[in-house]
C-alpha cells in the first residue's frame, strides 16, 4: 500500500480543539499511526526490493535466500536457515582453566538444529590473564565424528604465554540443514 502523504496546518488559538484537529494541527495517535505506517511499509518495500535485486546479480531466485526459520540463545547459539538449505550459525563458549603454550582446550558443543556434514567451523576469541588484560589468540576446530546432529569440538589454542586463565571462543559456521 503506498503511504499518503498528511497535510499539516498551523495551530489557530482562535478555533476549537476539534476545528485544529480536522486542519492538520493536531498531532493525533491516528496520524502518528499512520506515519508510522507508512515509514515501515516503505523500509519493508526497500528491504525487499533490494533483496530481489541482489539475488539477481547473483543469480538466484529469491525463495532460495529466504529466512525459512532462525533462533537459538546466548547458551547455545544462533543460527539462520535459509530455503536453499543453507545454514549459519553463531556463537561463544566460555573455557575456563590454565593453558599454556599450544595447549589444547577440548569443549564438546552441541548446535541447536540437526545438519548435514559437512559443517565448516571458524574460531576466533580473546584470552583473560588475570591481570586485567585480554589478548588474541589463534584457534582451530574439527568435528566429533560425523554426527549428523551437529557436534564439534577440540578446539587447539596457541598462547604467547601459559598463565591464562579464561578464554571465550567465538564461533561461526556454515553447513547444509537439507
Amino acid at each position: 500500500m503506498a503511504y499518503i502523504k498528511q497535510s499539516w496546518g498551523d495551530y489557530d488559538d482562535t478555533k476549537s480543539e476539534a476545528q485544529n484537529a480536522a486542519n492538520g494541527a493536531v498531532v493525533t495517535a491516528d496520524r502518528m499511526n499512520h506515519m508510522e505506517n507508512g515509514i515501515a511499509n516503505a523500509v519493508d518495500k526497500l528491504t525487499f526490493d533490494k533483496l530481489e535485486a541482489d539475488s539477481k546479480a547473483i543469480g538466484v531466485q529469491l525463495s532460495e535466500r529466504a529466512i525459512v526459520e532462525s533462533g537459538g540463545n546466548e547458551a547455545d547459539g544462533y543460527y539462520t536457515k535459509y530455503g536453499n538449505g543453507d545454514i549459519e550459525f553463531w556463537g561463544k563458549i566460555d573455557l575456563y582453566g590454565t593453558f599454556s603454550t599450544g595447549s589444547v582446550a577440548t569443549f564438546t558443543k552441541t548446535l541447536p538444529f540437526s545438519c548435514v556434514n559437512p559443517v565448516q567451523v571458524v574460531l576466533t576469541g580473546s584470552m583473560y590473564d588475570g591481570s586485567g588484560a585480554f589478548s588474541d589468540f589463534r584457534a582451530g576446530a574439527y568435528r566429533n565424528g560425523s554426527n549428523v546432529n551437529g557436534f564439534f569440538g577440540h578446539v587447539r589454542c596457541e598462547f604467547a604465554a601459559s598463565t591464562q586463565s579464561y578464554m571465550g571462543v567465538h564461533y561461526q559456521g556454515k553447513g547444509r540443514w537439507k
